[in-house]
């Protein structure tokens, strides 16, 4: 089994739920437990590492078993094929827990599922420019855990800090970020500026490549920026912040495209994972 981050007993009856990284991992009552389908990390066929600091890691995927963890504390006999009414009752415990506090394996989000206290949006900067609160229009969408603050998060006049958990950061893993932002009328623009966070740690990268784009009908599309940014290791928790100067041109719609890395490169501790993009505010003045 993967590592367990933790388990929440839920009733007296000795039962469990197993989370990792939001996703539910398996569900026990009594001396069973179900192991339900998953991809995870492992040290399986890869090289250790070496002064004190772990190798790579490979993925696998597990598959659904059953254990009896009186006779097998290894969980090394899957027991699914001989007790399959057992299997039912157990992925009907993992439904109910699935419809309370979520699953990020098979996208439930869960009806008990609340932001954690931490301090709220008091401190962070407030800016005031031409696309604050005006329609946008997402080609992907955001992550559900972090929204920016919702459907407008990116245009709300709220920046964010390098806390990726402040609540103004509008995340997305593995997708792209593609925004068109509509500001009502024709205006001549002086800059369009968008900020991104990397904190690698948390597995939370640049961009590989921004584009910035203006039109003034939304239907033909000029390209006034575009940025590539290699890859680079970095400890430090940043913001980049990436403006393109326009010179008074004429624009009713902008388009902004910032392209997701995708998968987490092999120096990474995470190697072969996910990568995300974090944008707060897009500025246009």
């Amino acid at each position: 089994m993967p590592l367990l981050k933790g388990h929440t007993e839920v009733t007296p009856r000795n039962e469990f739920y197993y989370y990792y990284e939001g996703g539910l991992r398996a569900v026990r009552r009594g001396k069973w437990k179900l192991q339900f389908p998953h991809r995870t990390r492992s040290y399986q066929d890869v090289e250790p590492g070496q002064d004190g600091y772990p190798g790579p890691y490979n993925f696998i995927n597990v598959d659904k078993a059953l254990y009896n963890l009186e006779e097998d504390i290894d969980e090394s006999n899957d027991l699914s094929q001989k007790y399959p009414d057992k299997v039912k009752e157990l992925e009907k415990l993992g439904e109910i827990a699935r419809q309370k506090f979520g699953d990020q394996i098979t996208g439930a989000v869960g009806s008990e599922i609340r932001q954690p206290g931490r301090p709220g949006l008091e401190n962070n900067k407030r800016i005031q420019h031409l696309a604050k609160n005006k329609k946008i229009t997402l080609e992907y969408d955001f992550y559900p855990k972090y929204t920016g603050g919702g459907e407008n998060g990116l245009l709300n006049g709220i920046k964010g800090t390098k806390n990726f958990n402040d609540g103004a950061w509008q995340g997305f893993e593995y997708k792209d970020l593609e925004a068109t932002i509509d500001l009502e009328k024709v205006y001549q623009l002086e800059k369009i500026s968008a900020g991104f966070l990397i904190n690698q740690g948390s597995w939370i990268f640049a961009p590989k490549r921004v584009q910035y784009f203006v039109s003034q009908d939304g239907h033909s599309f000029q390209k006034v920026y575009q940025k590539q940014i290699q890859t680079q290791q970095n400890n430090k928790r940043e913001i980049l912040n990436l403006t393109a100067q326009l010179n008074n041109k004429k624009a009713q719609y902008i388009k902004i495209i910032a392209e997701n890395i995708k998968t987490l490169p092999d120096w990474h501790k995470g190697s072969g994972g996910r990568a995300w993009i974090f944008c707060d505010e897009i500025v246009v003045k």
